[in-house]
Formats: structure tokens, C-alpha cells, sequence
């Protein structure tokens, strides 16, 4: 989801291109108006709309307007911004109106709303140069009082994030701007390292506190989250053997007494046939010479 070129300084052009390329061979799968990513963002849409209940919202870094689209087939008045013109140019005509070439570094483009109940960014300013990435910040925190914010921490591989950041920076760099995370909305329905910041005045004094707290709470919540996850496969597997046991005991005990009456039948059978009497008769036949041979002698 592309936002802004990727720029150092005006003398040195970097911009990477967001053309078709990119967006083919983006992630594991095409970005495109498919099922998969249709699906994708109709369930962040309606996270949105649960959690947040916006009457406006801003996507920031919208791409070819995809969770737009979900949110206005949703009720919500949405809005995009993408420096992709391509991405933009492939946008649903029902959305078209309402997505428009531009960055996060730039005023909102003519027609926009200048304020919205939540602005959205997700996996967008890991694009921009650190050096004008405040400037975005600037943008985003003007815009709303509430932030939906991603950035992956750690996806160094690809060509185009040039800004990579661990969690708790980008949260201090809200906070620096007066914005304080909402802990009452779980925003994990997006990713595992989204959050949602909102206005407060308490925290504009409070930046490398608020680093150092974001720092051992991301690192607390792995390895909750890891040890939930080792937890819940390992129940998943005991529920497996546990079944798969009781299914074998079931059947191999159906089996052995199936097995045990086929074989009272047979011996059932051969008792009463001639042949087992008459090799009765002949098993018995030494004791009885034996004993007759004892009373001879």
C-alpha cells in the first residue's frame, strides 16, 4: 500500500515506482479486485465499523481503494489517498469519486473533508523517507483525533520500505504529537502489531515514557500470544490423539468381538462335526489300550 516516493533529498531522486510490477507481485498474492482481497477488507471494514462506528473515514495510502469500498458498501462516508496513480486509475467506478492521487505529506486533495472521525494507515508510512515521514505524521494527527495505524516492524526484505521502525517508535511518535493509545479497542482484527491512538493532552511531556512502556508491552504481548498459540496447538493435537485413540479402541474392540464370535462358531462346528468325534474316539483309544495292558500285567 503505497503512499509517497521514496525520497532523501530533493537533489537525489529515489521515487520507487508503484506501477503495475508492484502491485502484481505484491506480498503472496496479485493486489487486485479478487476474492482474496475482497474478503480481506471486507473484514477489516467491519472491524472498523464495530470498534470505531465512524461516520467519516480517511484511508491513507488507500491503493486502489479497496477498504473504501468496503466501508461505503458499509454506510460509511470514506475517503482515499494514494501517491500510486496507477493504483488510483484502478479503483472501482463506484469508488472512483472518492480516491484521489495524492501523499500524506501534501494537503488533503480539493473535494476531501478536512477533518474525519478516524484517519486509517495501514502498512503506508514504512514507504516514506524518514527524513519527510514527520511530515505525514503532522498530516495524520491534523486530520482526526482518531488513528487506526500498522507498520510492520521487521519486513526488511522488501525494496520498498525504506522507513522500518520498531512498534514503540512509532507509538512515542504519536505521542509526541498529543495522540495516547486506545487500549479499550483491540485492534488485532488488522494485524498483530496495528493499534489505534487517540487525542490527549497528558502525554505531550511524556514521549520516552510512553516509548519505554510500548517497548515491554509489544515484548509481553508475544510472548503471550506465542505461548497461547504453542498452548493451543498442543490441545489441538492431544484432542487429535485423543480422538483418533478412542476411534481405534472403538473399532479394534468391534473388530475382536466380531472376531471372538466368528471363532465360537467355528469351534462351535467343528465339535459337532464327525470328524472332531471320531478323533475323539481315536485320542482316547491309546489311554484305553494303555489301561487294559495295565490290568494284564
Amino acid at each position: 500500500m503505497a503512499d509517497v516516493p521514496v525520497t532523501s533529498s530533493p537533489d537525489e531522486d529515489k521515487s520507487f515506482s508503484y506501477g503495475s510490477y508492484y502491485y502484481e507481485t505484491y506480498g503472496s498474492a496479485p493486489y487486485e479486485h479478487s476474492e482474496l482481497w475482497t474478503s480481506t477488507f471486507g473484514v477489516f471494514a467491519d472491524g472498523i465499523v464495530q470498534r470505531f462506528a465512524p461516520r467519516t473515514v480517511l484511508d491513507v495510502g488507500c491503493a486502489k481503494g479497496l477498504l473504501v469500498q468496503a466501508l461505503r458498501a458499509r454506510g460509511v462516508e470514506a475517503w482515499g489517498i494514494d501517491y500510486s496513480s496507477f493504483a488510483i486509475s484502478a479503483a472501482a467506478d463506484d469508488t472512483a469519486p472518492y480516491v484521489a492521487v495524492s501523499s500524506a505529506t501534501e494537503p488533503l486533495p480539493e473535494g476531501f473533508p478536512s477533518q474525519f472521525d478516524l484517519v486509517v494507515s495501514l502498512e503506508c508510512l514504512e514507504h516514506i523517507d524518514a527524513s519527510i515521514c514527520p511530515s505525514a505524521l503532522d498530516n495524520l494527527t491534523s486530520w482526526s483525533d482518531t488513528i487506526l495505524f500498522s507498520s510492520c516492524p521487521w519486513d526488511y526484505g522488501e525494496a520498498s520500505h525504506v522507513n522500518t521502525r520498531a512498534y514503540e517508535d512509532w507509538v512515542a511518535e504519536f505521542a509526541a504529537r498529543g495522540f495516547i493509545r486506545n487500549f479499550a479497542v483491540d485492534t488485532s482484527f488488522i494485524m498483530a502489531w496495528a493499534f489505534s491512538v487517540r487525542r490527549s493532552e497528558v502525554v505531550r511531556d511524556t514521549t520516552e515514557l510512553v516509548r519505554t512502556y510500548e517497548r515491554v508491552l509489544w515484548q509481553l504481548r508475544q510472548n503471550h500470544d506465542g505461548a497461547r498459540a504453542a498452548l493451543a496447538q498442543l490441545t489441538r493435537e492431544l484432542e487429535a490423539v485423543s480422538t483418533s485413540l478412542r476411534d481405534y479402541t472403538d473399532l479394534d474392540q468391534s473388530v475382536a468381538h466380531s472376531e471372538l464370535i466368528a471363532l465360537h462358531e467355528e469351534l462351535a462346528a467343528v465339535y459337532a462335526s464327525p470328524q472332531w468325534r471320531l478323533g475323539g474316539k481315536l485320542i482316547s483309544l491309546p489311554r484305553s489300550v494303555k489301561s487294559w495292558w495295565a490290568s494284564r500285567t
